[in-house]
Formats: C-alpha cells, structure tokens, sequence
C-alpha cells in the first residue's frame, strides 16, 4: 500500500469491494461500539464529546449488552473510532491495518460507500466529472 500508486491501491479496493457479498448484519453497531462503556473500563475517547447534555437514546446496559452481542464490522476506519473496551467484541478483529481493507471490504458498508468518494476525489485528475458526480450521489445517499 505505501509503495503501490493510489490509483492501483484504489483500483484494488474498488474490485474487492465489488468482488465480496455485502454483510447486511452490522447494524450500524460500529456507532454503539464508539460509546461502550462497561463498568471498570476508561471512558471512550467519545465520552469528551457527549457530555451531560446529550443523553444517550437507550440506557448504558442496553449498549452494553448489544456490544458484547457481538459487532460484525469490516471497515478499517469505523474501528479506530470504537472504545478501547469495544475492539475485542468485533468479529472481524480487534485492530485491522490498511492492508486488511482489501480482505474486508464489502459493498454493505456505509462507509464502503462513502469511501467511493475519497477514492474518486484522490483520482480527479485521470475521472471524468460525471463519475465524480456519481461518487457524490452515492456519499450522500449513504
């Protein structure tokens, strides 16, 4: 990855993606896993953004226990922002590299979809503006 052009690491990524069954079992829980927060551990990092005006939707046991249910997510970037405590409860690891991105993945992904767009803004240049158009449709959509 580090040595490989971006457009052929993109190139790779996008056939990937395409090439894998989308995963339609994660939920969204990667924005639960951000907040967990089980008794005896440190705060996450989100806990500095939440503060006591902006209350939780469900109460803390409840994300808790969806958490330690288990969360199936692929996307490299959704798991740096998951609470420490939380890693350890993705199915797919723990700590995933960038070059996981290429194993992982999957056309399920929200953030798959939202990385159409980073990938097209990264190769304006050599695209045509009508695909970087549809990047954009496809990021917002998302």
């Amino acid at each position: 990855p580090a040595d490989a052009s971006p457009f052929l690491w993109h190139r790779d990524v996008l056939a990937a993606t395409e090439a894998a069954p989308p995963i339609t079992s994660c939920y969204g829980l990667h924005e639960w896993a951000m907040l967990y927060h089980p008794e005896g551990a440190p705060e996450p990092p989100s806990a500095r953004y939440q503060g006591s005006a902006l209350q939780l939707r469900v109460d803390r046991e409840t994300l808790n226990a969806a958490v330690e249910g288990g969360v199936s997510c692929t996307h490299v970037d959704a798991l740096r922002f998951f609470a420490p405590a939380a890693a350890r409860h993705n199915r797919h690891g723990g700590r995933l590299e960038r070059i996981d991105q290429l194993r992982l993945e999957q056309p399920g992904c929200v953030h798959a979809h939202m990385d159409l767009l980073k990938a097209a803004l990264r190769l304006t240049p050599w695209l045509p503006a009508e695909l970087l158009a549809d990047a954009l449709e496809v990021a917002i959509a998302a």
